[in-house]
C-alpha cells in the first residue's frame, strides 16, 4: 500500500510527489518508457487531479480506514511504502499512530 502519512497534510502531500507517478492510471503509464515522459504525463494528470491522489490520508482514522478490501480479500499480510526522505519518521509514525487501530480493527 502506497502511503503518506504526517499529523501535517502539507507535509504529507508535499511528500507524494516523488512518486506521483505511480498514483497514474494503467492506461496513462502504458507505454511510457523514459522517465522523462512519465514526469510529463504525471503533469498532465495533475492539472486535473490533485499530486498523489489516493496516498495521502490526513487523520489516523480515515488511514486505518483505508485496509479493509485489503483485509476482506483474504490478505494477512501488508506492505506500507512510505515517500519522503525520513523513512525512519514515518515508520515510527505509522507504528504509533495507525498500526494499533488496525491490530485493534483486524487482528
Amino acid at each position: 500500500m502506497k502511503v503518506s502519512f504526517d499529523t501535517d497534510r502539507a507535509r504529507a502531500m508535499e511528500d507524494t510527489k516523488v512518486w506521483s507517478a505511480l498514483a497514474l492510471s494503467g492506461e496513462q503509464k502504458v507505454g511510457v518508457d523514459d522517465p522523462r515522459e512519465m514526469e510529463r504525463a504525471r503533469a498532465r494528470a495533475s492539472r486535473t487531479s490533485p499530486t498523489g491522489a489516493g496516498w495521502s490520508r490526513p487523520t489516523p482514522t480515515s488511514t486505518s480506514s483505508r485496509s479493509p478490501p485489503y483485509v476482506g480479500y483474504g490478505f494477512d499480510h501488508l506492505v506500507f511504502h512510505f515517500p519522503g526522505d525520513d523513512q525512519e519518521a514515518a515508520i515510527a509514525r505509522y507504528g504509533e499512530l495507525i498500526l494499533p487501530r488496525l491490530r485493534a480493527r483486524f487482528g
